[in-house]
């Protein structure tokens, strides 16, 4: 049960962390990205990562 939940709190942080940075941080010629567009960005790569640290931490 402790890697699950180890597992959910990483991936909010790195989808958070990544939503912000892609949202705030990232401009296309039109502008900012929308927050779905950053949201497209943001949640597969902080699944991503957070599987990664799970995997190699251990």
């Amino acid at each position: 049960m402790m890697p699950v939940i180890e597992f959910v709190i990483y991936v909010i942080a790195y989808v958070a962390i990544g939503f912000l940075f892609v949202r705030f941080g990232l401009r296309t010629s039109e502008g900012p990205l929308t927050t779905t567009q950053a949201l497209k960005i943001a949640l597969p790569v902080g699944v991503a990562m957070a599987i990664a640290t799970v995997y190699f931490s251990g």
